[in-house]
Parts: structure tokens; sequence; C-alpha cells
């Protein structure tokens, strides 16, 4: 059966495109990001066996610190393998007649969403939008920048985001793409500011997803939302290196 904003047609997926503009996200494929994660998830479990042992030598101190650090290790595993399920089968292309669109459910780390398949005509779409989302918790901000398709009749699908902004591990390859996108398919470009939720520490979990006509924060609220995410990145590395060092030496000592 049909559905509003798929059209039905007897081209095959495949030779409708032909001619199309592929889009993917860029960087390092799922498999590499798969990879990844086995080995931080190992490094983390090490850690945490020398925790344990360390603990139960008599230096809690020490076995509190190198906890720590495995938490860390095992957090950044579990952000690679969240990241790896986004890039998995993540494709849209934009032909002469439509945009067919394959995004999956674990495209926002923010957000729980559907997965999305579907065929959008070419005047089915508006724009392509995008805002800055600063997640608060425990007194630090995680910063995303979210993208959406707004279509005329006032619904949006959601394409993904960029993550951990204004850290070493922000990387923009959604906004690339959605770019590309905008360029390929004629499309308006629409920044819709930067809005502001709560989240469980480090987006660790999915939350509520903040409503697309939330209005606009304004500009000292953005400026020290930035400051504090920026802060937030400097403070995780920090502390990587010093329980890294703790760890070193205690296996020294």
């Amino acid at each position: 059966a049909a559905r509003r904003g798929v059209e039905t047609r007897t081209m095959t997926r495949e030779a409708r495109t032909e001619q199309a503009v592929v889009l993917r996200l860029s960087g390092p494929g799922a498999g590499a990001l798969v990879a990844a994660a086995v080995f931080l998830g190992l490094i983390a479990a090490g850690f945490g066996v020398l925790a344990v042992l360390t603990g139960a030598d008599g230096r809690p101190g020490w076995a509190l610190g190198i906890g720590a650090l495995a938490c860390f290790i095992g957090y950044l595993a579990v952000y690679a393998l969240r990241d790896a399920r986004a890039r998995l089968g993540w494709r849209i292309a934009v032909g002469p007649d439509g945009i067919d669109l394959d995004l999956p459910a674990a495209r926002s780390l923010a957000a729980r969403l559907p997965a999305v398949r579907m065929r959008l005509n070419p005047g089915d779409v508006a724009a392509v939008e995008t805002r800055l989302e600063a997640y608060r918790s425990l007194g630090t901000v995680t910063m995303l920048r979210s993208y959406a398709l707004c279509l005329r009749d006032g619904r949006r699908i959601v394409l993904g985001e960029d993550r951990a902004l204004g850290t070493a591990l922000a990387a923009p390859r959604t906004g690339e793409a959605a770019h590309r996108l905008a360029r390929a398919a004629g499309l308006g470009w629409r920044d819709l500011g930067m809005v502001e939720g709560r989240a469980r520490p480090l987006l660790l979990a999915p939350v509520a997803p903040l409503p697309w006509d939330a209005p606009s924060l304004g500009p000292e609220r953005q400026a020290a939302l930035w400051r504090r995410a920026r802060m937030l990145g400097r403070t995780l590395w920090l502390a990587v290196a010093v329980v890294a060092i703790a760890a070193a030496l205690s296996l020294l000592a």
C-alpha cells in the first residue's frame, strides 16, 4: 500500500538511482568503528581487572582511579559502537524525480528515532533545517548539531547529527552530507539557532527529542553553553591523562 510522501513507481530502485547523487556519511566505515569499539572494550576490561587486583592488594585509591579510567574507555567503546550503528545503511539518493531516504534508527545519539525508508517527491520538501542542541547534565554540556528535512506538510525527518561539538571527538560528517543534499536537490537552508535540554550524563541513553518549533536561545546563553561544552572536552582528556599516569605508576610500584 502506498504511504503518504511515497510515490509507487514501476521503475526499480536500482534504475532510479543510476543517475542520482548518492550520499553517505564520510569518515571511517561501520566496520572500522566496530573494530575500534571491540579494541576499546578489551582495554576497558583489562583496566577493570587491574582495578580489582589493585583494590585487593590494599590500594583502594589507586583502584578507584584505574576503575574511573576503565569506565571512560568503556564509554568511548559504546560511543564508537553507536556511531557504527548510525552509519550502517545511512544513504540518501537525490535524482531528478525524487529523493530516496535510507536512515537507520541509531542516527541520533540524543533521541530515540525510528528507521526511515521512503521516497519523497521533489515538491514534498521545503528546506533542510539545522540547529544546535545543548544537553545539560551534572554541570556539564554536550553539544550536538541536528539536521532535518522540513516537509511542506509540516513534518520533519531527522537526518542525523554532528556529535561532541567543542571536543576533540567532533566530526561534521552529517553536516557535510546535509549540505551536499541541499545543493543536489536545490533546497533552501534554515539555521534555527540553539535549543537547550536536559540529558543523562554524556548522553549515555537517549532522551525525549526537543521540539523543532522551540525558540532559539539568546546570544549570551549560547555563549555560556559553548564554554561549558568546550570545558567538558578539555576536562575529560585531562582526567584520562592523569588517571593513565596514575595507573602506570601503580603498575611500577
